[in-house]
């Protein structure tokens, strides 16, 4: 990626069409992001995108930059692929691993990388979060070496190399708001209330409403209304203003302070370590069975406790 701050995160808005998820992919404040890409504006005389209060859109003139920049950042990137291959060795090694998002993996990547350090000294970690679908695009375009996932997101058939890392609860989380909450509750009381889904990358409102519908029917769920939202954070607010009910792991990472309630279901998930098939690094080979080892230990710790 070119260093340029300023340039950077144009790209992500341009990308997003949205300042706030920008933001998040790029860990900084919206307005950090806002104020560099005015920043660019202004260094080129250009407005480069319209946007209001409900909207953010590229102008014509944001259109052919945005062309531009993606041409010039895409080259710079196999320039640098191209240098590392074939110039000297670098002493620094790194893994690329995606996260899926709001999910809370504990300390298990990093005392992985830690047990490496004896094989490889100068080893580190580049971590970023996505979707389930994000993770999956950048890792089939060679944009991260690994990614950690529920097993439910991976394509039934794929070249990929899963490694199982350990199982986790589903559940069904609703708001502390709802009438059918009780002492005596259990997951199935809310089998037809309407279903919040959070849209992919992408994906259309049908596709993302067919996706809702098949996950809910392998839960015995059969829910009045499925509502799209465009993330996450979205579905941790309506669901909070019970609008709604939505399908969690025990992995789930939610904003401290909701209003939240959570139902085991007595299914399991498995989160799994991905990477691809041609991948031939033996870091990041090594890097993917130590987490295993690291997560099995807990479980054993765990279960010892």
């Amino acid at each position: 990626m070119i260093k340029s701050t300023k340039i950077k995160c144009f790209l992500y808005v341009a990308r997003l069409l949205s300042f706030t998820e920008a933001s998040k992919q790029l860990f900084i404040s919206q307005q950090a992001v806002s104020k560099h890409v005015s920043d660019l504006e202004k260094d080129i005389g250009l407005r480069l995108f319209a946007r209001d209060h409900h909207h953010v859109a590229l102008t014509p003139e944001g259109e052919r930059v945005f062309e531009y920049l993606s041409e010039a950042n895409d080259s710079w990137e196999r320039l640098m692929k191209d240098i590392q291959s074939h110039g000297p060795r670098n002493k620094i090694q790194s893994i690329r691993i995606g996260y899926q998002n709001w999910m809370n993996f504990d300390t298990a990547p990093s005392r992985a990388l830690k047990a490496l350090k004896p094989r490889y000294p100068d080893l580190n970690l580049i971590g970023e979060r996505h979707s389930p679908a994000g993770l999956l695009d950048l890792l089939g375009k060679g944009a991260l070496d690994i990614v950690l996932i529920h097993k439910r997101f991976m394509p039934k058939k794929s070249e990929l190399i899963v490694l199982p890392l350990f199982d986790t609860p589903m559940q069904v989380v609703v708001s502390e708001e709802h009438m059918l909450n009780g002492e005596n509750t259990k997951y199935d009381a809310f089998r037809n209330e309407p279903l919040l889904m959070d849209r992919l990358e992408g994906e259309t409102d049908e596709n993302a409403i067919r996706r809702a519908l098949k996950e809910a029917k392998t839960y015995g769920f059969t829910p009045s209304a499925v509502i799209v939202l465009p993330n996450r954070d979205s579905i941790y607010t309506e669901a909070e203003l019970n609008r709604g009910i939505f399908f969690g792991s025990g992995m789930t990472q939610m904003p401290v302070g909701m209003r939240l309630i959570k139902y085991d279901m007595g299914i399991a998930d498995t989160i799994c370590c991905v990477r691809r098939k041609e991948n031939r690094k033996n870091r990041v080979r090594d890097f993917a069975e130590q987490l295993q080892t690291e997560y099995t230990e807990d479980k054993v710790g765990d279960a010892g406790t």
